[in-house]
C-alpha cells in the first residue's frame, strides 16, 4: 500500500510513527481490568489520527475486544441527550450486525422503548458472554458545548460504563475534568467524570522514535535524508506533527525517487514554507493563549529565563514543540514558528503597549473604536455620526455614551422599516395572517407599526424568525440584526434609568459602542445598497 502525506482534508490522515503513544494507550486498554481513557492534546497534533487508527485496529476484534465503534463528534455534534444516544445506538447496531444480528436487532427502538434501556440490555447481554466493546468518542469536547446536553446523559453514560463489556476512549483538547468546569452546575456534579484514568494520555510533539515512521513514505521511494537533513527537519518543525507532515509532503512533491537530501535542501524548502504555509502557522498561533503568544514572540528574539514563566505555561510550550529547555533557559525549538513569531512580534508588543494595564485600555480604546467605525463603508451618515458621538463621550464620564444609544436604536429602526414596510408603515397582511394562524400575539397600532421601540423590536423578532416556532418572513433584515437592535434598545433603556449604584465603566461603555458599530455592519449586510 502506497502511503502519502496528507495535511488536513476530508479524510483522517494515515497513522505514521507514534508507536510509543499507541502502546501507552493500549497498555491501559489491554490490562486485565481496562481503564476508560481520556486522550487530550491541542488542535492539529494528531488526536483523531491516533483514535481513528485505534478504531481500525480493533474493528475486527482481538483477544480483549470483539469490535470497536468510532463516533466522530467533531462535525455536527449531537445537540440533545436523545440525539447522542440515538447516534451511539446506530453505530453500535451497525457494528453488532456483523457479530450478532439478534443482539443488533434490539437497537431498533420503537415509540414505547427507551434507547438507554436498550443500550443497557445490550451491554448486559455482552457481560453475560464475557465480551467487550471499545467505544471511541472523538471530539468529545464539542458535545460538551451543546446547551441541550444535560446531566441525565452523563449519569446514564456512567451507568453504561459500569458494564465490564464497555470501555470508553474520549478525544478532546482539554482533560475532561477541565471541560467539566465549563459546564452547567448540574452536569458538573455527575459521577461520569470520575470513571476515567486520572492521568490522560497526552498527544503532543513527536518523539525521536517517531521520525522513522514519519519518513517511511519517502524511504519507500528511496528519497533518503542524511543525518544533517534529518536534524534540520526536526529543527524547522519542532516535531509538531502537522508541520512535519507539511514539510515531508513538500519534499515528496519536489524531489524525484532516489534523491539523497541534505541540510541545504531542507533549508531551501522551509524558507519558502514560511509564506506558503502561513495559514498552518497562524492556526497553531491562534490556538495559543495570549500569554503563550507573548512568550513565543519573546523567544523568537532572545532566550527566556525559565524561572520567569509559570510551570503550567512552560510545560505547555514544551509539550507543543514550540520551546525547549536548556541551561535554565527556554529557547525556540521550532524554526518555522520562530520565524512566524518574529513577524507577529511587533503587533504583540504594540497590543501590550496599548492594553497591558487597565489604564492603558481606558486611554486607547476610544481611538480603536473610532478606527473600527471608520472601516464600516456605506453606513448611514446619521447613524454613523450618532455612534461617533457615543464613542467620543466614553471619557471622562462613560455613562454619557449610553445616552446616545436611544437615538442609535431609533435611527436603526427607521432604516429597517424604510426597507421592510410601505411608507404608511402598515403591517403587511401576509405577516398578520401568519401570526394569527399560529396564535402569536403581536403589537400593532390599528394595523400599523407601533411607535414604541420596545414594541417595534417585538415585530422585528417575529419577522426575523427569532422565536423558535417561527420562520423568517422579512424581506431583508436578519436575526443578527434583531439581536443587536434589541440589545442596544435595552442599553438605551438602562441609560435612561441609571442610579448611583449602577456603575458604567469605560469597558462597559466601550462594549455598548462596539455593539452599535456591529449593528452598522449588520445593516449594511442585510439591506440593499
Amino acid at each position: 500500500m502506497i502511503i502519502s502525506y496528507q495535511v488536513l482534508g476530508v479524510n483522517v490522515p494515515s497513522f505514521l510513527g507514534r508507536e510509543n503513544l499507541l502502546n501507552n494507550l493500549e497498555r491501559q486498554l489491554l490490562k486485565p481490568t481496562p481503564d476508560h481513557v481520556c486522550v487530550v492534546g491541542p488542535a492539529r497534533y494528531g488526536k483523531s489520527v491516533l483514535l481513528h487508527h485505534l478504531a481500525q485496529r480493533y474493528r475486527q476484534g482481538n483477544e480483549s475486544y470483539i469490535a470497536a465503534v468510532y463516533l466522530d463528534l467533531r462535525h455536527s455534534p449531537p445537540s440533545t441527550d436523545e440525539d447522542f444516544k440515538q447516534r451511539l445506538a446506530r453505530e453500535l447496531k451497525t457494528t453488532l450486525s456483523e457479530i450478532s444480528s439478534d443482539l443488533a436487532a434490539y437497537l431498533e427502538p420503537d415509540e414505547n422503548s427507551s434507547i438507554y434501556e436498550l443500550l443497557d440490555f445490550v451491554f448486559e447481554d455482552l457481560d453475560s458472554k464475557g465480551d467487550r466493546l471499545l467505544v471511541i468518542l472523538d471530539g468529545f469536547d464539542h458535545v460538551l458545548k451543546e446547551a441541550g446536553i444535560t446531566r441525565n446523559l452523563w449519569d446514564q453514560l456512567r451507568n453504561l460504563a459500569q458494564h465490564s463489556s464497555l470501555r470508553l476512549v474520549t478525544g478532546s483538547r482539554l482533560h475532561l475534568r477541565n471541560l467539566r468546569d465549563l459546564m452547567p452546575t448540574d452536569s458538573r456534579v455527575s459521577d461520569f467524570w470520575e470513571i476515567f484514568n486520572p492521568m490522560p494520555l497526552l498527544v503532543g510533539k513527536l518523539e525521536d522514535s517517531d521520525w522513522d515512521g514519519f519518513l517511511l513514505p519517502l524511504n519507500v521511494r528511496n528519497i533518503l535524508l542524511d543525518n544533517s537533513a534529518r536534524k534540520e527537519v526536526s529543527n524547522w518543525t519542532g516535531g509538531i506533527p502537522i508541520l512535519a507532515v507539511a514539510l515531508l509532503r513538500e519534499l515528496a512533491e519536489k524531489f524525484e525517487d532516489g534523491t539523497n537530501l541534505t541540510k541545504s535542501d531542507i533549508d531551501t524548502v522551509c524558507e519558502v514554507m514560511i509564506a506558503s504555509h502561513r495559514q498552518l502557522l497562524e492556526d497553531l498561533w491562534d490556538d495559543c493563549t495570549d500569554e503563550m503568544r507573548e512568550d513565543l514572540a519573546r523567544a523568537a528574539i532572545e532566550d527566556i529565563d525559565a524561572n520567569t514563566l509559570p510551570h503550567e505555561r512552560k510545560t505547555a510550550l514544551q509539550q507543543r514543540g514550540f520551546l525547549q529547555f536548556s541551561s535554565n533557559k527556554l529557547k525556540s525549538s521550532c524554526r518555522l514558528m520562530q520565524k512566524y513569531a518574529e513577524l507577529r512580534a511587533p503587533s504583540v508588543k504594540e497590543l501590550r503597549r496599548l492594553f497591558q494595564t487597565n489604564k492603558d485600555f481606558e486611554t486607547n480604546i476610544q481611538e480603536v473604536l473610532e478606527l473600527r467605525l471608520s472601516q464600516i463603508q456605506g453606513c448611514d451618515p446619521h447613524l454613523f455620526e450618532l455612534i461617533r458621538k457615543a464613542i467620543r463621550d466614553i471619557s471622562p464620564n462613560p455613562v454619557d455614551a449610553t445616552n446616545w444609544m436611544r437615538r442609535v436604536v431609533n435611527r436603526a429602526l427607521d432604516i429597517i422599516w424604510f426597507h421592510e414596510l410601505p411608507s404608511d408603515r402598515s403591517l403587511p397582511n401576509c405577516w398578520i395572517t401568519e401570526w394569527q394562524y399560529k396564535a402569536i400575539n403581536f403589537p400593532s397600532d390599528g394595523g400599523k407599526l407601533p411607535a414604541s421601540p420596545w414594541r417595534q423590536c417585538i415585530i422585528l423578532q417575529l419577522i426575523t424568525g427569532s422565536r423558535p416556532e417561527l420562520n423568517p418572513i422579512s424581506k431583508y433584515v436578519t436575526k443578527p440584526t434583531y439581536l443587536l437592535v434589541n440589545h442596544i434598545r435595552e442599553v438605551a433603556d438602562f441609560g435612561q434609568h441609571t442610579t448611583a449604584r449602577d456603575k458604567v465603566t469605560v469597558g462597559i461603555a466601550s462594549a455598548y459602542c462596539l455593539s452599535a458599530i456591529s449593528l452598522c455592519e449588520s445593516l449594511i449586510n442585510d439591506l440593499p445598497t
